[in-house]
């Protein structure tokens, strides 16, 4: 198997503070990895170094090969939360928005998630639940066509019930066509 991802010697530091400390990590193509830690152990900072949002660390990091941030950002999917969006956005916006920014949003594959999370795309973001917000950040995700998927604590807020289907569902889809 391939890297989908390659760190080396990384050290992040925000405001002063080490983040990430000489990170070395391989993750290898087709595999599905959960990044787990202590709350404040830099789990979404490494995400964000990663998928080429969080700038001034040192060291090597590669998606695919490419170390460039805006070439990274190409090969991989993750949805920072929505920070971006205020409460009155209806969710269609949202959508629209991820639809134009991103070349490789598959319209077909975001209406079978949609359908399957029950969205609404008439709602406002400030009218969803934790568990709805997360359950949009997981569609819009995996509404692209990329080579890697991260996903930053997906589950939070969501029930048990809800969280094994998605679950199932991840796994049903990677097993048939997902690269990592």
């Amino acid at each position: 198997m391939t890297n989908v991802v390659e760190i080396k010697d990384l050290t992040y530091r925000k405001n002063q503070k080490y983040i990430l400390k000489d990170v070395n990590l391989t993750l290898e193509s087709g595999k599905i990895i959960a990044l787990l830690g202590e709350n404040g152990a830099g789990k979404t900072s490494l995400m964000r170094v990663i998928a080429g949002l969080a700038k001034n660390y040192r060291g090597e990091v590669t998606v695919q090969g490419e170390s460039d941030p805006a070439k990274r950002k190409a090969n991989l999917s993750f949805t920072d939360k929505l920070s971006g969006f205020g409460s009155t956005t209806k969710l269609s916006s949202i959508v629209d928005f991820y639809r134009n920014i991103y070349p490789d949003f598959d319209e077909e594959e975001f209406d079978q998630l949609r359908t399957f999370m029950n969205l609404d795309l008439n709602l406002r973001l400030g009218q969803l639940s934790r568990g709805t917000k997360e359950k949009l950040i997981i569609a819009l995700t995996f509404s692209r066509r990329a080579k890697l998927y991260l996903l930053d604590e997906p589950f939070s807020g969501i029930d048990a019930m809800a969280r094994k289907k998605i679950i199932n569902s991840i796994l049903l889809w990677k097993e048939e066509d997902a690269p990592s």
